[in-house]
């Protein structure tokens, strides 16, 4: 059977180019997520705020579904739909949901035209990741078609796609895995990893399209570190086909959808969006999307995920601006932030005096940037000196704009530790809540990560393999015992972590560490809860 080509029942399901064979990576995308969107948005210079109600949210091309099941674990009040036309994926996803004992969502097994018989409920988000510049025109015609019919007039739409410029250079990559796939046998996994040793031959006998585009070769190596199945599903398809978003803005604006923002935040920001040497010129165009299509253009944007809505929200000067009242939150150990922080295009040293007071308060007493401006080590900071810096620290992911004000944390839960005796037993981590657990320890071995869900945060936060263990260890554990667990699932479970065979008291000492680094933030975060008596 093609590789475009599954067996659903008696029936034969056909991807119509899009490779059926193999599974998509597992991973949770933050860009997917209402709080980002709300964001980006409002960084954006737009009014928009996530109601403080429950709401319907649909991903079209869901696939393992990961990023929908931990969104409906943090909205357990709102109501959530996964289509894709994989039925593996469905059965992944439905499996991953009944395991964290969620009832507040459903996966339907249809292409777009079969999504939009069923007629559900208009949706107050609808996204779709990793489609667009993949498919042929027909689908893309019906992916629009849904988002016009089911997206609620006030709704928003997220759209990521391959763009031009960027991919101009590095089509050709695509053209000749692609080609020379189509002559090896077996599934796409296959046929890609056989396809790779080629194309490296290629820039490795310094073949004249590697030679003379560097970004190809580039590229290349970055491919050789990625996971097989995303190279698969990028690759082994029959359509491959960037866009310039001055085309996907058309497209969009024949269904009624306008571009209101990207949920990549740092391309939102006026000081951010482009190098400073064509802010001038950008800034001298009166039409936004005039703007946005030469910052894309300058930027050189290879990849996108723009957001669209029916009506724009109503636009506001910074000092009116809603991203006051948010929370500022360092969301990281201060310890583990490096001496530079990358933020953006952007680096920012530690040591400068507002960066230093901007750790320090978002790091003790998280706080709304309004509030912020109130606090004597920044009393002699203009506001907007104040906001864009903050916004710039997001760029490096060690800070965040909360959803929700994070939990006030007081009395023996404030200073509460791991339990270390039998007297605070009952002062012990426990996941908020139990769908936690199993979320962020799906795939856990393949990804060598995890994400553990972050309520007031809105999102996930990414937890390396050895932490991700510590985390799982920790859960409804006295040190002792979360040490004898811990150090098992180092020898058993994750040998390769360490040269040697890990020990009760050297896990103990990691996890005491570990508690003192993280609790307090994970507890802001809603993630954990420690018992008091």
């Amino acid at each position: 059977m093609a590789n475009d080509k599954t067996r659903f029942g008696n029936d034969v399901i056909e991807g119509r180019g899009y490779i059926l064979d193999e599974p998509y990576i597992s991973r949770f995308y933050d860009l997917q997520t209402p709080a980002r969107m709300s964001y980006s948005i409002q960084a954006a210079g737009f009014g928009h705020e996530m109601a403080n109600r429950p709401f319907r949210y649909c991903e079209l091309g869901c696939g393992n579904g990961i990023t929908i099941v931990i969104l409906a674990a943090l909205h357990p009040d709102s109501w959530f739909v996964g289509i894709d036309i994989n039925p593996d994926h469905i059965e992944t996803a439905n499996t991953l949901a009944r395991e964290a004992g969620l009832t507040n969502i459903e996966f339907i097994r249809a292409d777009f035209d079969e999504a939009q018989r069923q007629k559900p409920e208009p949706f107050d988000y609808i996204t779709v990741h990793g489609v667009y510049s993949w498919v042929d025109a027909a689908v893309r015609a019906s992916m629009f078609n849904f988002i016009a019919r089911f997206l609620k007039s006030t709704g928003i739409a997220y759209i990521s796609y391959n763009s031009n410029p960027g991919w101009a250079a590095k089509e050709p990559i695509w053209r000749l895995l692609n080609r020379y796939s189509r002559g090896v046998s077996g599934n796409s996994v296959e046929k890609m990893k056989e396809s790779l040793k080629f194309v490296e031959f290629l820039s490795s006998s310094d073949a004249p399209y590697f030679h003379e585009n560097p970004a190809a070769r580039e590229h290349l190596q970055y491919l050789k570190s990625e996971d097989i199945h995303y190279i698969a599903h990028e690759f082994c398809n029959d359509n491959f086909s960037p866009v310039y978003c001055s085309d996907a803005f058309a497209d969009a604006r024949q269904y009624g959808l306008h571009f209101v923002a990207q949920s990549e935040s740092a391309y939102n920001l006026p000081f951010e969006r482009v190098a400073e040497a064509y802010r001038e010129y950008i800034d001298s165009m009166s039409d936004r999307l005039e703007q946005e299509t030469w910052s894309s253009l300058l930027r050189n944007d290879f990849f996108r995920t723009d957001l669209y809505t029916k009506i724009l929200p109503p636009q506001h000067a910074l000092e009116d601006s809603p991203l006051w009242d948010r929370v500022f939150m360092l969301i990281h150990p201060a310890d583990d932030l490096p001496d530079q922080l990358t933020c953006g295009s952007r680096e920012l040293a530690k040591n400068d005096a507002l960066v230093a007071a901007l750790i320090t308060v978002s790091g003790t007493t998280p706080m709304t940037v309004r509030d912020m401006l109130k606090h004597n080590s920044l009393r002699r900071y203009s506001p907007r000196m104040i906001m864009e810096t903050a916004q710039l620290l997001e760029l490096s992911g060690y800070f965040g704009f909360l959803l929700s004000p994070p939990l006030n944390i007081n009395g023996c839960a404030a200073k509460a530790s791991i339990a270390t005796t039998r007297d605070d037993a009952a002062r012990i981590w426990h996941f908020a809540k139990p769908s936690f657990r199993p979320l962020l320890a799906m795939n856990l071995m393949s990804n060598e990560f995890g994400y553990l869900a972050a309520p007031a945060f809105g999102s996930a936060m990414r937890f390396e393999l050895m932490d991700t263990l510590a985390l799982l260890a920790l859960d409804g554990r006295s040190l002792g015992a979360a040490a004898e667990e811990f150090a098992r699932a180092l020898n058993d479970d994750a040998p390769h972590l360490l040269r040697y065979p890990a020990k009760a008291d050297w896990a103990r000492g990691y996890l005491d560490a570990f508690n003192e680094r993280w609790h307090v933030i994970l507890q802001q975060l809603g993630s954990i809860r420690v018992g008091c008596r």
